[in-house]
Formats: C-alpha cells, structure tokens, sequence
C-alpha cells in the first residue's frame, strides 16, 4: 500500500471513528458527520506532511513553536466558549467542540500544505527551522 493511501486511510478511520463516537454520545448526525470530516482531513493531511516534507516538523525552540501555541491557546478557548455557551444537550454541546477542533486542524494543516506546494518544500537554502540572517549593508 502506497503511503499516501496510507495515510487518507488513516484519516478516514480517526474521522469515522470521532463521528461514530459523537453521533453515540447523542450529538446530531450532521454536527457528527462534518466533524468527523475535519478531522479526517486534517489527521490525513498532517500524516502526508510529516512523510512528505520531514524537515518542516515545529522546532523545539520558542520562535519555532510560538505560532503553534497560539493557535492551540485560542482553539482551547474556543473549545471553551462554545462547550459552555451552546445552548442543548451534551451531545449538542460535544458535537459543536469536536466540530471546531477538526476544522481548526483542516484548516491549519491545509494552508501548510497550500504553502509547501507554493514553494515546492524549498526552504531558500535554511532550515525551516533557522532565522535567516539579516540583510548586509541593509537596515
């Protein structure tokens, strides 16, 4: 089985299974249904990422990282909002959480993949991971 197979297997299956999980818990079908879908999409992109395009992985320093922690800062207070302020019933509640996450994570994983295929993985002969040096004679 080739990889990339591999991986929209594994999204469909994390999709299918969170769907499946939600609709369970009394969350509605199409709340379920699209979650599930983020979630698929997103799991499915951020595995063919990590396999295509290895050097683009967060660093493990505070400039590689920061952007990554707002935006999982910021989704866990949306998770927050819209798990407390939704009006209805738990599975009501968990279907429009579960919603958020998967489009949070098809979102931030397919403008990184929008971005790779714009500059075709070159990283202008940097590491991703590396601030470039300034300009010389520059400001």
């Amino acid at each position: 089985m080739q990889r990339s197979t591999r991986d929209a297997l594994v999204g469909f299956l994390v999709g299918s299974a969170i769907s499946a999980g939600v609709f369970w818990l009394g969350g509605p079908l199409l709340l379920a249904a699209a979650g599930g879908l983020g979630w698929a999409v997103g799991v499915g992109t951020t595995l063919h990422i990590a396999h295509e395009y290895p050097d683009f992985a967060t660093g493990e320093t505070w400039e590689d990282q920061r952007w990554t922690a707002l935006g999982g800062g910021l989704l866990a207070v949306g998770l927050n909002l819209v798990y407390t302020l939704v009006p209805g019933s738990f599975g009501v509640r968990l279907a429009f959480a579960v919603l958020l996450g998967g489009m949070c994570l098809m979102a931030y994983t397919t403008a990184t993949m929008a971005v790779l295929e714009r500059t075709g993985g070159e990283t202008g002969g940097l590491s991703p991971n590396t601030e470039a040096e300034p300009p010389v004679g520059g400001d």
